[in-house]
């Protein structure tokens, strides 16, 4: 539409009389076509007319960017005239036509957009649709992210570790609207992101200790995000890693399943045996870092200590060993890796009485043994399980 020559306004009774006068010489690229029986507005767009309103009867819908930004700008001057001619009509244009917003861009495939992004082509708070993909993307601090549950070359949304309207303390939250309305209109599915960070939350810190989130503060000059841990710590929320609590039900079930299996004639050469023990030690360490308070309910006060015999590499913290003629507390269990030396099966131990710490060591000590022969030497360990 020519900069010189201002968009009219037609009125009309119906969307499809407008529309039909749309393709004719009549109307000219970029006038505005009222329908006030339909609630609707709409701007000529090159052959078709497209609504700024909710309603839009024969219209066309689903513009994906602004019409204010839509072809650079071409049509900014129409939008201008359409909003004064819905205030004196009392219809409603959709607030995100109103504003530029951040820019739109197709693609043939999301491997086409990450490189188009890759190569500068696709700025920060920029909008990647792929059509053919069901996938709607934007570019935050120079990643590629699919707010859809289809997500191709882009990253997954969960990469963000938080919502992604709060991402970056909330920078990209007008492209994610963006990107979100998008979505909706075309009926692609939207990925369900990581929770934000919020208290009573289960993190793990840079030092590889599991704390609870306490409180979280935004920075909005840095863009960093502290968490306040509740024994006293901080750390920045980027360098921590959200324990999954989505688990917690299932797994205690299966503690619970396990742990009955395990006491049931226990048996190292029985595969369902070492199944359900391996199941019973995933789901005790899972709750520990997930749920510390639903462990603690199926270990604490309720549980039965069961005398078994395991491979070397399944004894586990809290077991008492039997070996050297001694019961040895396993105080903790490892495998280390050291470079140009073979992996090795390590336990920290402690003699349960003061005999048995004569026969050993009197203080805590550790002993160590090639992995190859951990994975297949049987010991006997007694072990404290939940109650059935």
């Amino acid at each position: 539409m020519s900069d010189s020559i201002a968009p009219r306004v037609h009125h009309y009774d119906t969307t499809e009389e407008a529309y039909d006068w749309s393709q004719t010489d009549e109307i000219a690229d970029g006038d505005i076509l009222v329908v006030e029986n339909e609630q609707a507005i709409a701007v000529l767009m090159g052959a078709y007319p497209v609504a700024l309103t909710e309603g839009h009867g024969e219209f066309h819908a689903g513009l994906m960017e602004s019409a204010r930004r839509h072809e650079g700008g071409r049509y900014a001057a129409s939008v201008d005239v359409a909003e004064k001619a819905a205030a004196e009509h009392g219809l409603t244009i959709e607030a995100h036509h109103k504003e530029p917003g951040p820019a739109v861009h197709r693609f043939k495939s999301s491997t086409e957009a990450t490189a188009a992004a890759d190569r500068g082509h696709v700025g920060d708070g920029d909008v990647m649709v792929v059509v053919f993909e069901r996938a709607v993307a934007v570019r935050m601090n120079g990643l590629s992210v699919a707010l859809t549950e289809a997500n191709g070359a882009f990253r997954p949304v969960t990469i963000l570790r938080r919502p992604p309207r709060e991402y970056s303390c909330g920078k990209w939250a007008g492209s994610v609207e963006t990107a979100e309305r998008i979505a909706r209109t075309y009926i692609y599915e939207l990925a369900e992101p990581a929770p934000g960070y919020l208290p009573g939350q289960r993190q793990i810190c840079p030092d590889g200790v599991v704390r609870t989130v306490e409180s979280a503060t935004d920075n909005p000059v840095t863009m960093i995000t502290t968490l306040a841990m509740d024994d006293g710590n901080t750390f920045p929320a980027h360098a921590c890693q959200l324990v999954d609590a989505a688990r917690i039900a299932s797994a205690k079930a299966t503690a619970t399943q396990a742990a009955a299996r395990v006491a049931d004639r226990p048996d190292s050469d029985d595969l369902d045996w070492c199944r359900a023990l391996t199941d019973l030690e995933d789901a005790l360490d899972y709750l520990t870092h997930a749920d510390p308070a639903a462990a603690e309910e199926l270990t604490g006060g309720r549980t039965r200590r069961i005398t078994m015999e395991v491979p070397r590499t399944l004894v586990a913290k809290g077991d008492v060993l039997h070996a050297f003629g001694a019961r040895l507390a396993v105080l903790d269990t490892g495998v280390t890796s050291d470079p140009g030396r073979d992996a090795a099966w390590w336990a920290q131990l402690e003699g349960v009485t003061g005999l048995d710490k004569r026969a050993t060591y009197r203080e805590p000590w550790t002993m160590s043994v090639d992995l190859g022969t951990a994975m297949w030497d049987i010991v006997t360990v007694d072990r404290a399980i939940p109650a059935a």
